[in-house]
């Protein structure tokens, strides 16, 4: 039994490390291809509108927020969140892989597990969508009842409503549950 115990922990030490690496090689995969872009001028230029005060879109009977967004770092957000959800999910998994919990609690885990994955799944659809509608970057979080939505573009009254539609629709938010950070702090 101590053997088993023991071979787990080491497994779950291996996997661990394993992690760190492939984050490691993602966020110097990152950064090489923010630094490539930096050193081309041309490519990934917007135009700046001088900062814009924080403003409430009204689309019918609800609203969406707009902040600035100010020094988006779009890697840094991607992967800081990515880190965060990895955590989450090992630790459902190893409490659910835990011997001597209930198959009604161990059905639980798995129903959080899966609803993790899912919300990970319409993240990324989010950002797909946002990029192929023309921006630049996007980062979509979504929490249990919310939206956050951080572009690097200052948007207009009417693409902040695209935005908010878009999320809403792809994430299953109303809109007045999604906050938009835009570029307008970046002037």
């Amino acid at each position: 039994m101590m053997i088993v115990v023991e071979r787990q922990r080491i497994w779950r030490i291996i996997m661990m490390l394993l992690l760190f690496v492939i984050l490691g090689v993602l966020y110097l995969a990152a950064r090489h291809e923010r630094e490539a872009r930096m050193s081309n001028p041309t490519i990934g230029v917007v135009a700046r509108i001088p900062e814009m005060p924080v403003e409430h879109i009204d689309r019918g009977s609800a609203q969406v927020l707009v902040q600035p967004a100010s020094a988006v770092r779009f890697d840094e957000y991607r992967m800081e969140r990515d880190r965060v959800r990895a955590m989450q999910i090992d630790l459902l998994r190893a409490a659910a892989a835990e011997s001597g919990i209930s198959e009604a609690r161990k059905t639980q885990l798995t129903t959080e597990l899966l609803a993790l994955l899912k919300r990970n799944e319409r993240e990324m659809q989010a950002e797909s969508l946002l990029r192929a509608k023309g921006f630049s970057d996007a980062v979509v979080v979504l929490a249990d009842d919310t939206a956050s939505v951080v572009l690097p573009e200052v948007l207009q009254q009417e693409e902040a409503g695209l935005v908010g539609e878009l999320v809403s629709r792809v994430a299953n938010v109303s809109l007045e549950r999604i906050a938009i950070i835009d570029g307008a702090g970046d002037a």
